[in-house]
């Protein structure tokens, strides 16, 4: 285990689920914050947050949460920029993403506002 790993301890034995800032989607490691990059050079979106969502056959897939921007021309950005296993498969937008109160990305309520759709799927 490293710095930035997610596990869990249970009767002694530890359990690792992953790494803070990696998406490991169908076996590829993903950096998030090389896809986050390429959705903050794209017109018009004023900020994003790029997302582990979990998925029956890859385990992970890459999730973006955009705010601001149009859904067309942020794919096109994406898919003209980024390896295809890097590009977000799921997308969602919204209005303002949930921050702690240090200021940084708060993922936990990100996540569960997206399990309780209180960000709009990009479609």
């Amino acid at each position: 285990m490293t710095v930035g790993d997610r596990g869990t301890v249970t009767d002694g034995v530890v359990s690792v689920h992953g790494r803070d800032g990696l998406v490991l989607t169908g076996g590829v490691s993903v950096l998030v914050a090389d896809v986050e990059a390429t959705l903050r050079s794209a017109a018009g979106v004023r900020d994003c947050a790029v997302l582990a969502l979990p998925h029956e056959r890859l385990g992970e897939v890459v999730a973006a949460v955009v705010v601001g921007g149009d859904r067309d021309e942020v794919v096109a950005h994406c898919r003209d920029r980024l390896p295809r296993e890097q590009r977000p498969v799921r997308w969602f937008t919204a209005d303002r993403l949930p921050s702690t109160p240090g200021g940084k990305l708060d993922a936990a309520a990100l996540r569960i506002a997206i399990a309780a759709e209180e960000v709009r799927r990009w479609r």
